[in-house]
């Protein structure tokens, strides 16, 4: 079919691009149903699309192409004319490059885009969440200042000793006394 396809790196490109087209088929139907289950599959009509777009860009680069005939001997016949060997002529690349180009490029719009999109949106949201956060902080002081505000107007116990945080209130650090959260809160008012 092509050519110089003896070489294992073009038999290689052939079963990369195989792969892609296996992976951008599970890409796209999971786009239509993000819920379902895709398993991966290359259908004979892949590759087939797969092998004919590897044969245009071949044929585009001004590569000879040989049509392989078929038949009881399985060698393949030498070109006889110049009609068993297409040439692509500059018209032929340029009407099969120019809808490439635009798909591309349109690709590349899109990708451009939707990281555009994504990032703008991770900064918002990196940016709210900074907000949230400093402004969670800011009450947690605002609140551990009331609270130490309200102890220092209870004063300290009555042996003198200052009121130390424990679960569900503040003892006193000699121990002997014990205030509840709601005795502070009701100090704070």
């Amino acid at each position: 079919m092509f050519e110089g396809w003896r070489n294992y790196s073009h038999v290689k490109l052939l079963e990369t691009r195989m792969i892609q087209k296996g992976d951008d088929d599970i890409f796209l139907a999971s786009r239509r149903d993000p819920g379902g289950k895709h398993h991966w599959k290359l259908t004979e009509g892949m590759a087939m699309s797969c092998i004919k777009v590897l044969f245009h860009e071949f044929r585009d680069t001004g590569a000879t192409v040989r049509k392989i005939v078929s038949g009881e001997n399985q060698e393949t016949p030498e070109p006889q004319s110049g009609a068993d060997v297409t040439q692509p002529t500059q018209a032929m690349i340029e009407a099969t490059s120019e809808p490439k180009r635009m798909v591309q490029a349109t690709h590349q719009v899109e990708n451009v885009a939707k990281a555009a999109i994504s990032t703008s949106e991770a900064s918002k949201l990196t940016e709210e969440q900074i907000k949230k956060r400093d402004s969670n902080q800011k009450d947690a002081e605002r609140e551990k200042q009331a609270v130490q505000k309200a102890i220092k107007r209870m004063s300290k116990c009555e042996q003198r000793f200052d009121w130390d945080r424990v679960a569900r209130g503040y003892r006193c650090q000699g121990g002997t006394h014990f205030v509840s959260d709601a005795e502070v809160a009701d100090a704070m008012r």
